[in-house]
């Protein structure tokens, strides 16, 4: 059996608690503080936290959000080629992932629009 490791995953993408997730996006520093409460639990016990973010329209936005998210402790930073506004059938900005990726020293996981292995290498190649 394998057994994965425990980590705290904070998103702020996914369709659950939308409005929740999208007052997330307009507040940074909470994000940031929810991270660096989960990197710094304590006690010996060492949690990996993992950051879901949607980009913003304003890409410099984005990416001082998932800077702010490593420099908290984020193991790794996944990033939805989506804005908040947009439907699961829109476009996703690969782009906008790619320049997350080069602006962090975590790993940058791309996320949107894949449905089959295809459209998982083809966003793996143009992020």
């Amino acid at each position: 059996m394998i057994r994965r490791p425990p980590r705290s995953t904070l998103s702020s993408s996914s369709a659950a608690s939308d409005v929740y997730k999208r007052q997330l996006l307009e507040h940074p520093e909470t994000i940031a503080d929810m991270v660096r409460s989960v990197h710094n639990i304590g006690g010996g016990v060492t949690i990996p936290c993992v950051v879901k973010i949607r980009v913003f329209d304003d890409l410099s936005r984005t990416v001082e959000l998932a800077r702010r998210a490593e420099a908290m402790g984020a193991a790794w930073v996944t990033v939805h080629g989506r804005t908040p506004k947009c439907t699961s059938g829109s476009p996703v900005r690969p782009s906008a992932i790619r320049l997350v990726k080069e602006s962090l020293g975590v790993p940058v996981v791309a996320n949107g629009g894949v449905v089959d292995p295809t459209t998982a290498a083809t966003l793996a190649v143009e992020s």
